[in-house]
């Protein structure tokens, strides 16, 4: 029985997975910020100073941009393991490495003769508020002088800190002008004018805003929605900020962020704002204790099997001279292996004799406590005399005993012991594992409760023991999946091993045992040249074999039989991992999800980043599989379209967000990214001709949230020159290829089946054109009835003269009922999510200059939020004007004209009512005494318009007046809202008649 958490909260932090080290803001000081310089840069003996300048100085930028909220306080520089030792480096510890520093200094990204010392901020999705993946910046953007001039790195750093911490996005031109045909900007007060093909700014005392150009001296701000002109915020801006957070500034959706909700760390003085450094270096090995749960409840889906496999394998390839202890739990934890350090595979097989070779089942009434392994493994732990510690955690997260995962004296102990702890959850939901990972820099992965996934200990054993290792000594997944195998069978299997790979090629299998031996089951493995490798090692305790490949493997695809000579059906499980060849630079995939903890309706973007060096890999077929609590198995495709939670088109980043939730628990995922293997179709990354005067996303993988804008002509100048330049677009041909990841899992509270409460996703895409004839055509992507997922129920379009309007009084302005032939779309009746839409009208309102939005309703009444907004100019000449309906008792009724003199319009006798405002049904009655209506409608179009307010007579209309409840008159005055309609189109104008009424 679990108990109720008072950590539960930490999950609310747990963004981007559990893989990146927490940065936590205290008394106004950011702590626990990690900057690790990649093993690929050379040794430079001035980059750490380099590096303390530019944060001292980004800290005091920082402070007086958050108004005295926030700056740098205690900042971890990590030196790689390559560079030599400096008696002033602290040795590392095993939460102070590469992969979980939220800053890392890369080399500079170099392709075909282009050098690029862009800074940026891997950006997971589109989810604004959300926090980014890591910063990259190169040795070059804060050394080169050219660069320091152009876009100083402290101003750069916190540019790039509010994209990273806050989840804001870039301010300056990406997405074409302005509604007001300008560049976009921040404030609106900031004047541009069109110089040599590109835009000069004149701020005129503005201070924001430091997303939009914080390399200008006079910009010290971030754009507010305060009524300070300097500072205010442009909603019309056609910028990302805008687009993907809903038109709020981006101090509304810092307030938001935990370092400043509900006025966190308010404004105070400091006597300095320079932070404390310490640098690190990894000095010695790594001491890593295995805590493993034998209760009865690992006798279940050969789970104990399947740990024994996995445990091995890390233990045969982890780093030699890595220390490993072992302990079990149950009812008490106990020491079954004392550490023990490897440098043979001798002292690594008598490790592996320590695994455990049963579970223990125990009575009804059965107590265990996973606190009390963890605090054995500690007290293991503490007698080493390493820097770099770890634990990783084994279990189904069931406790019923002290010490408890959540009892303050044992949080005390692991915070105090400094180390980090991993934890592997199969079978049950208990979110104070993940809480512990996350407290201590640790990595989290769980396992559906319904549906034990075979593969789910080899997936997290490797990608623990990978982030012990340098970048370039780590192993990459390129195959890695379970099998169904049945009796007296042969199974043929598809690997691959691409370019860039092929050293310490392993090919691992492992199947459950029950009855079966490895004697009956035959492995085979044929290489691309159809070579048969046959020193295949298998060992029988375990039921498992290995393959490794001697020397460089070949690279293409690989072959791998499996034959049955069993009687019963078996699980087969098998994985493919290779190292990179010298000098080479191989695919990599990266995997992210915007929160492990999901209180249901939230619904978490799962991303995918598939790159070859610096190069986006597109076209590639991205799967994420997911396991649900229930057992289902769903497969969702990832996208890099551009739509939806995708950033850009062919950026290399592919995303979609999960909507399919079946219960409350833990939902496994594993990402796929594999060539189209059917039609041998190749995997392209294209690169444009390079300029720096050029848009940023012609070259290598764009980024929305990056420092520059190269549409400013300031900048454009100041900038170093291109270190090559050509005019062919150049087409980078990727071979077929797998790789696989364990993205690990989210825990899902607060969902019950039956009730949907997730909304339409909101149109992001939006665009107006005005065709010839003076109609209006939208065009966009349908979202869907549950973000982007499904089919809507309908659209409500509003148009409005005002911007604002528009935007704060969406549901109070005209709405659009009517549209023309030649639309695609039929606003009551959406298309599938993805699918192109389009309709034509012609404007409701009497204005030259009209604003255009919409929202997406679903079958449940749920909104979306609103589109981007469109504005449309039209030719004086045709100015067909509109009134509005009437609201007070309203009536519509639909006649045709006898007799048009003036404003006089004489209906037919028999008319026919729609709807009333009262509660009357519709239907056809005789009102003779009042069948002449004065209404205040025009007789002549101007010369060329077609206007649909001209009365005319034969023709039939559309009428709203009011009917007066006490006499049962009716009354029209002359603001009265009159449209003709064609005898083929009375369906739809009744409708629109009736929506009028509505919006009254």
């Amino acid at each position: 029985m679990m108990s109720t958490s008072p950590i539960l909260a930490l999950l609310s932090l747990l963004l981007i997975g559990s893989t990146s080290r927490a940065i936590r803001l205290d008394r106004n000081g950011y702590k626990d910020v990690l900057i690790a310089i990649n093993d690929e840069v050379p040794h430079d003996a001035t980059l750490v100073k380099t590096i303390t300048d530019a944060f001292t100085k980004a800290s005091d930028y920082l402070y007086k941009a958050t108004k005295q909220r926030a700056y740098f306080d205690e900042i971890t520089i990590v030196v790689p393991e390559t560079w030599p030792d400096d008696k002033t480096y602290a040795s590392a510890t095993a939460t102070e490495t590469f992969d979980v520093a939220k800053v890392r200094i890369n080399p500079a990204e170099e392709f075909f003769g282009f050098v690029s010392d862009r800074a940026y901020v891997e950006a997971a999705t589109t989810a604004c508020g959300s926090e980014g993946s890591y910063m990259h910046i190169t040795p070059g953007r804060l050394t080169d002088p050219r660069w320091v001039k152009a876009s100083p790195p402290y101003r750069m750093i916190v540019h790039e800190w509010a994209h990273l911490r806050w989840g804001v996005f870039d301010e300056y031109l990406q997405y074409g002008l302005d509604l007001d045909g300008r560049p976009a900007r921040c404030p609106q007060r900031i004047n541009a004018e069109r110089q040599n093909n590109r835009w000069k700014y004149d701020l005129k005392g503005s201070t924001g805003s430091i997303t939009w150009k914080q390399y200008y001296n006079d910009v010290i701000n971030f754009c507010d929605d305060d009524d300070d002109s300097r500072t205010k915020h442009y909603r019309e801006a056609s910028n990302a900020q805008n687009r993907f957070c809903n038109m709020q500034s981006v101090w509304t959706v810092m307030k938001t962020n935990e370092d400043f909700l509900n006025g966190a760390n308010p404004p105070r003085n400091v006597t300095s704002t320079t932070p404390t450094f310490r640098i690190v270096r990894k000095k010695s090995s790594e001491a890593v204790v295995l805590v493993l749960d034998v209760s009865k409840a690992m006798a279940q889906d050969n789970r104990l099997t399947h740990l024994r496999q996995a445990t091995k394998n890390y233990i045969d390839t982890v780093e030699s001279g890595t220390y490993i202890g072992m302990i079990f739990f149950k009812n008490k934890a106990g020491t079954r292996r004392r550490l023990f350090q490897l440098t043979n595979q001798k002292r690594r097989d008598r490790v592996t004799k320590s695994l455990p070779t049963q579970a223990f089942v125990e009575k009804a009434s059965f107590k265990k406590s996973v606190a009390a392994g963890i605090t054995k493994a500690l007290a293991m732990l503490k007698k080493a005399k390493v820097e770099r510690q770890q634990i990783v955690v084994i279990t189904d997260g069931d406790e019923n005993m002290r010490p408890f995962l959540n009892d303050s004296a044992f949080l005390k102990k692991v915070r105090k012991a400094n180390v980090k702890i991993n934890t592997i959850e199969i079978g049950s939901s208990n979110p104070d594992l993940s809480s512990i990972a996350l407290m201590t820099g640790g990595k989290t992965f769980m396992n559906a409760e319904m549906s034990f996934e075979p593969s789910v200990f080899d997936d997290a054993l490797i990608e623990i023991q990978r982030s012990a290792v340098r970048l370039t000594e780590r192993q990459y997944f390129t195959s890695s999946s379970v099998v169904a195998v049945s009796a007296r069978s042969t199974k043929t299997i598809d690997a691959y091993v691409d370019q860039g790979l092929g050293l310490e090629t392993k090919f691992r299998f492992a199947w459950t045992p029950g009855s079966i031996r490895e004697t009956a089951v035959t492995i085979r493995v044929r290489d691309p040249k159809a070579k048969e490798h046959g020193n295949i090692e298998c060992a029988r305790d375990y039921a498992m074999c290995t393959l490794v490949v001697s020397g460089s493997a070949p690279v293409g695809k690989w072959q791998i039989t499996v034959v049955s000579k069993s009687d019963a059906d078996m699980m087969f499980t098998y994985s493919v991992t290779s190292k990179k060849q010298s000098k080479q630079t191989p695919i990599r995939l990266e995997t992210f999800m915007t929160s492990r903890d999901v209180v249901y309706p939230t619904t978490p973007i799962i991303t995918a980043v598939l790159t070859k060096g610096s190069l986006p890999i597109i076209e590639a077929t991205i799967v994420a599989v997911v396991t649900t609590p229930t057992g289902e198995v769903l497969n969702i495709s990832l996208n890099d379209n551009g739509m939806g939670t995708d950033l850009f088109v062919d950026d290399g980043s592919y995303s979609a967000r999960f909507t399919q939730f079946t219960s409350d628990g833990n939902y496994n995922v594993k990402i796929i990214a594999t060539a189209d293997h059917t039609i041998n179709r190749p995997v392209v990354a294209n690169i444009q001709r390079e300029e720096w005067t050029a848009k940023k996303a012609k070259l290598g993988k764009p980024v929305i949230r990056d420092d520059l804008d190269l549409t400013d002509l300031t900048l454009s100048e100041q900038m170093p020159p291109p270190s090559r330049s050509f005019e062919d677009t150049i087409t980078v041909e990727t071979p077929m290829f797998c790789r696989t990841e364990s993205a690990g899992a989210f825990r899902v509270r607060g969902f019950v089946k039956g009730e949907n409460k997730i909304p339409p996703g909101m149109v992001t895409d939006l665009k107006a054109t005005l065709e010839e004839d003076g109609a209006v055509r939208l065009n966009w992507t349908a979202s869907g009835s549950d973000m982007e997922d499904g089919q809507a129920d309908r659209y409500i379009v509003s148009v409005s003269q005002s911007f604002d309007d528009l935007v704060d009084k969406f549901s109070k302005q005209i709405k659009l009922t009517r549209v023309l032939s030649g639309s695609r779309t039929n606003l009551r009746s959406p298309r599938q999510s993805g699918l192109s839409e389009s309709i034509k009208f012609r404007k409701p309102i009497s204005s030259n200059v009209i604003y255009v939005a919409l929202k997406v309703r679903d079958q449940h009444g749920l909104f979306s939020n609103i589109s981007n907004v469109v504005k449309v100019t039209f030719d004086d000449e045709c100015e067909c004007p509109v009134n509005p309906p009437i609201c007070k008792n309203p009536i519509v009724i639909y006649g045709t004209v006898e007799k048009n003199a003036g404003n006089t319009v004489r209906l037919g006798s028999s008319l026919e009512y729609l709807k009333t405002g009262f509660g009357l049904s519709g239907g056809s009655f005789a009102l003779p005494s009042f069948s002449e209506l004065s209404v205040n409608a025009p007789n002549e179009a101007p010369d060329g318009c077609d206007c649909d307010n001209v009365i005319a007579e034969g023709e039939s209309y559309i009428l709203t007046a009011s009917l007066n409840p006490k006499t049962f008159q009716l009354e029209v005055n002359s603001k009265s809202y009159v449209r003709k309609v064609s005898a083929d189109d009375v369906t739809r104008a009744k409708q629109e008649a009736r929506d009028l009424i509505k919006s009254c």
